[in-house]
């Protein structure tokens, strides 16, 4: 009924993205961005779907657009800091994710994260007991992505679980994440997107 209205056109892509219709939410975001673009959120949203495709240089464009509209924005540079770490760059990652000043837990796992990856222990221990003893209860899939990046698959799952079991926001869309590649040859995989809803087959 509102073909060109960009608010439901951002809705459409939210549903295609969370199907896994990749390439669809990345049309349908850019049209929504092109007839609002100084909504950050728009260019925050198109920066997540670049992250989830694998474009990594384009979802960092449009988070950094994200930050120039509204500085400080929740999320944004924890998503540049994502796909920085995704693209190899742990050292540029780090210091993406210090940056995080709207959600402090986003900005404790992420650093844990490309600490990890620099191979710097016990500095990623500390950041990672924070972020179990702190946001873990509330946001175990969060903790359970840490644990599938950094290569321990039975405590990934077993964090994982424990978001199904209260039924955790945005399980549906836990399968696009990145940083649970690690785990898409596991045979638990195959179970954990059952039960969250998105398998090939449902």
């Amino acid at each position: 009924l509102e073909p060109t209205n960009p608010d439901i056109i951002a809705s459409a892509a939210t549903l295609a993205r969370d199907l896994g219709r990749l390439d669809e939410a990345s049309a349908l975001y850019e049209y929504a961005v092109a007839r609002d673009p100084v909504n950050s959120s728009g260019h925050h949203n198109l920066g997540t779907v670049y992250l989830w495709s694998g474009r990594l240089a384009e979802a960092i464009v449009s988070y950094q657009t994200a930050l120039a509209l509204s500085p400080g924005r929740i999320s944004s540079q924890y998503g540049i800091g994502s796909a920085l770490l995704v693209a190899g760059d742990a050292e540029a990652a780090l210091e993406a994710f210090a940056l995080e000043e709207g959600d402090e837990e986003y900005r404790v796992k992420g650093m844990a994260l490309a600490f990890h990856d620099l191979g710097r222990m016990p500095e990623f221990e500390s950041a990672f007991r924070e972020l179990r003893d702190t946001w873990g209860e509330r946001w175990p899939s969060e903790v359970g992505h840490v644990y599938a990046w950094v290569g321990d698959p039975d405590a990934a799952f077993e964090w994982l679980d424990r978001g199904v079991l209260q039924n955790e926001d945005g399980l549906g869309s836990q399968y696009l994440r990145p940083l649970l590649v690690p785990l898409h040859d596991d045979p638990r995989w195959a179970r954990f997107r059952e039960r969250t809803g998105p398998s090939d087959e449902q």
